[in-house]
């Protein structure tokens, strides 16, 4: 489990993680070795989340949701 509050945790399968090739100029390993990360979490079927968080993310990120209400994050290396 992963402790996101006192009364907020999720459960570590509901997180998917896809290692990507980062865009943009890199040297050597340019589109040889994956540098990005994108983590995703679907928030509209999150069992971990209570009925009133779920709403209340699904507002406050509506714009970052992917139509499926899944929030991706992605993190390129330099």
């Amino acid at each position: 489990m992963i402790r996101i509050t006192e009364k907020i945790q999720l459960d570590e399968t509901e997180l998917g993680e896809t290692f990507i090739l980062s865009p943009g100029p890199g040297g050597q390993n340019v589109n040889k070795v994956a540098t990005s990360v994108q983590l995703r979490f679907n928030v509209a079927e999150s069992p971990s989340l209570s009925a009133e968080v779920r709403e209340l993310l699904l507002q406050r990120l509506d714009n970052r949701l992917t139509a499926k209400g899944e929030l991706i994050i992605v993190s390129r290396g330099n």
